[in-house]
């Protein structure tokens, strides 16, 4: 289901709350590193791989612009951007490449995730995207609505979100099954550039997760195409979170 909202509608809280636990990662939150892991070059389904090309091609006009993906997904291993400094925020920056759900360990590819690699200042971050462990177990709701905290500028920034506020309620997000969602988030990020992530950070800055409702004040959602008035945004919660 999508609604629309109007741009005032979107209100945000900062926040600082212990995070619910996510597969993939320890307790801390920082992410499983297996540098022995499954072909690095297997491209998640409905993403065509092309050449990197520095900054997502710079664009910060009003259209999403041509994707500029790598080749094959980039190791945990060499993803070093210590820029996700704060407890809960928006990463802004351009989708790198998709490592589906059972994706290779040294990118940290695991069976409840989808993870998102995203080039934000010339460094890939990772993003762990919640796809449940069994059907029911994460819900999705769709919205189109203007991007929450402002426009979409490259970087991390030290803002929060809160669903209760955009007027969601845990009655409007349906069921999934993890499969079927892992293959839907692919299918929505296919042939996208720009994106925004609301979520909680990594021990060591190096990307975030807890991509869901938290609280009601650090929310986590996935936003495509940011620069358009009617951002796309999927939210995400679990079958035990109501509000």
């Amino acid at each position: 289901m999508r609604i629309s909202f109007p741009s005032w509608f979107a209100a945000a809280l900062v926040t600082g709350l212990v995070p619910i636990a996510c597969g993939g990662k320890s307790p801390a939150g920082t992410p499983v590193s297996d540098d022995a892991g499954g072909d690095d070059s297997s491209v998640a389904p409905d993403q065509s791989a092309s050449p990197e090309a520095g900054e997502g091609g710079g664009d910060t006009g009003s259209t999403d612009g041509p994707p500029t993906y790598t080749s094959a997904c980039t190791p945990l291993s060499a993803q070093t951007g210590t820029a996700i400094d704060t407890k809960h925020g928006r990463l802004d920056g351009y989708l790198s490449f998709v490592v589906p759900k059972d994706g290779p360990s040294s990118c940290n590819g695991d069976d409840s995730h989808v993870h998102l690699q995203i080039r934000m200042n010339g460094t890939i971050y990772d993003v762990a995207v919640d796809i449940g462990a069994f059907t029911g177990d994460a819900n999705l709701y769709e919205a189109d609505m203007a991007l929450p905290e402002g426009a979409w500028s490259e970087g991390w920034h030290d803002v929060g979100l809160s669903y209760p506020q955009l007027g969601l309620h845990s009655t409007q997000f349906t069921a999934e099954d993890p499969t079927t969602l892992a293959q839907k988030i692919q299918t929505e990020l296919a042939g996208v550039n720009h994106v925004s992530v609301f979520g909680d950070a990594y021990a060591q800055g190096n990307g975030c997760h807890d991509v869901h409702y938290e609280n009601g004040t650090a929310d986590g959602a996935l936003v495509i195409n940011p620069l358009s008035p009617t951002a796309h945004i999927l939210f995400f919660r679990f079958s035990t979170q109501t509000f």
